[in-house]
């Protein structure tokens, strides 16, 4: 169990270290800012490449006024993201990881990151996000599974004590352990 929460922190802080390197990247800045359609290209090359090598679901550069600029999913470009937690926690100059979430547009509960971009007098302009699937999540899970031969299984709850994942027994999921207080 302390190994794998430990990779599941890892896993985070990794893609946490992505987001960032992408809100940091002259890119990002330049799509927030100028709109240089040259930005968008290098933009697109760069968010590619991390959704490919960290099987990352889906990532979102965001304006200031919380319009999707540039996603790896073309279809969320021009969506709305002003209301979204993730959006408003950046554009407070918060970088984090955000709890699980359900969002109506697909039908299931994503964890999203979230990193302010800033330009070059460090004002907010806009807002780098990441969205895990918690499938992504039962896969780290998952390796508790059996881990010493005697039927143990991997689970992570929330502070609630509703069931976030459990690969070995899906059924579970977004259950209470116990009954929750009224």
């Amino acid at each position: 169990a302390t190994n794998t929460s430990a990779l599941l922190g890892r896993y985070l802080s990794d893609a946490t270290g992505d987001v960032t390197v992408l809100a940091l990247s002259p890119a990002a800045v330049g799509a927030c800012t100028t709109a240089d359609p040259s930005d968008f290209t290098r933009l697109g090359v760069l968010m590619r490449g991390f959704k490919e090598t960290k099987h990352i679901e889906l990532l979102q550069i965001i304006d200031r006024v919380g319009t999707v600029i540039a996603a790896t999913n073309p279809a969320r470009v021009g969506t709305d993201r002003i209301t979204a937690p993730f959006f408003l926690s950046a554009m407070a100059g918060q970088a984090r990881v955000h709890d699980p979430r359900y969002l109506p547009d697909d039908r299931q509960i994503h964890i999203n990151i979230s990193v302010p971009v800033h330009d070059t007098e460090d004002q907010i302009v806009g807002v780098a996000a990441a969205r895990i699937s918690l499938d992504d999540i039962d896969r780290l899970i998952a390796v508790d599974t059996d881990y010493g031969s005697l039927g143990e299984y991997g689970l992570l709850w929330e502070e609630q004590g509703i069931v976030l994942s459990s690969p070995a027994h899906p059924e579970r999921r977004f259950r209470p352990l116990a009954p929750l207080a009224p």
